[in-house]
């Protein structure tokens, strides 16, 4: 599923197709055996050639046709064409279309699956989540040539010198111009000034790919302007996006999974659960302002008693936390027994 999700959003979408191969055999233990099973194929969109989605009675899409190139050499390509009727495989050779083999679909469906990176109208594209970022990576790796092209050139002046003069350039070139008496040779350097503007416009697209993929947060290598409200609202998209990818990557895995039952014939009671949620936290600065908070000398039991609270719910994991709330609470209604008599007596 790691490797289905780093394709989606190379791709756009990726589609995962779950098989079996078939047998005669009679019994579970003669599956086993001859390791016969279902197993699951990671397709990549440029080896899928054709679908079709059709609309049923419920309202459903559902996947209606599937062709899919198997294997390709140099003079040979294995096509497998999927109705939920028929299974049959096609080899061509040059302009020559061979049938291999053709089998009924024992499934009654296409076991295929489409995960995408990011949905778009049409049933079986998706949208590419780095295609933008990948564009801005091209242009600073061009600009990047361009700065090593403006070194080069600049470190290594060319000699400008007529054919009888002698002399050589070094590292740098030589321009030979006509025989003048009154010519004297020289350097020609070109300038650098257009080297800053080159660095600029690379800082300017790496900014860009921060913000376009919400990460300048925790990208940021250098000492951040941002305000909190700004940093928090970064952190709250980079969370809603990858919280969409995780409702894809539960809802493909659900698919698969039942595909696979149904390959097996039992009954599906697989329960895929994957996080809602993917919101960071910085930990360190949480923890000094709440001992800052602690020190501040508000005279209230609820604010020091909440306070130790929130200190214990980011230290402490979850089955120690319910005791340290106990004791905090616990501790709380001694002091508070305390002070009551204190103030009696």
């Amino acid at each position: 599923m790691r490797d289905a999700q780093t394709w989606s959003d190379v791709y756009g979408h990726c589609w995962m197709m779950v098989d079996k191969p078939q047998s005669n055999v009679a019994t579970r233990a003669e599956e086993l055996d001859q390791e016969i099973r279902p197993y699951l194929t990671l397709i990549t969109p440029e080896n899928v050639l054709d679908w079709t989605y059709e609309r049923s009675a419920s309202g459903r899409f559902i996947l209606t046709y599937f062709k899919v190139r198997e294997m390709q050499t140099k003079d040979l390509t294995i096509i497998r064409e999927w109705t939920p009727e028929t299974i049959a495989t096609y080899k061509t050779d040059g302009d020559t279309v061979t049938l291999l083999e053709e089998m009924p679909n024992n499934l009654g469906s296409i076991p295929a699956v489409a995960l995408y990176g990011q949905r778009s109208p049409v049933k079986g594209i998706g949208i590419s989540s780095i295609g933008d970022v990948a564009n801005m990576q091209k242009a600073i790796y061009n600009e990047l040539s361009e700065i090593e092209q403006i070194i080069r050139i600049s470190n290594h002046p060319s000699l400008v010198k007529s054919a009888a003069t002698d002399a050589s350039a070094g590292a740098g070139s030589v321009i030979t111009v006509e025989d003048d008496e009154s010519f004297k040779p020289f350097l020609l350097q070109p300038s650098a000034a257009s080297l800053n503007s080159i660095m600029e416009s690379i800082k300017e697209k790496t900014q860009s790919i921060n913000r376009m993929s919400h990460m300048g947060a925790v990208r940021g290598s250098e000492a951040l302007t941002m305000s909190g409200v700004a940093l928090q609202s970064e952190f709250q998209l980079l969370n809603a996006k990858l919280s969409e990818k995780a409702d894809l990557l539960e809802l493909a895995e659900e698919q698969i999974w039942d595909l696979f039952c149904k390959w097996q014939q039992v009954t599906n009671d697989v329960e895929v659960d994957y996080p809602d949620s993917f919101d960071l936290r910085d930990y360190a600065t949480e923890l000094t302002f709440l001992q800052q908070a602690r020190a501040s000398g508000v005279a209230s039991k609820t604010f020091v008693q909440g306070v130790d609270k929130a200190i214990c719910e980011l230290v402490l994991a979850d089955e120690d936390l319910v005791m340290a709330t106990k004791e905090i609470e616990s501790n709380s209604k001694q002091l508070g027994q305390f002070v009551t008599d204190a103030a009696v007596v």
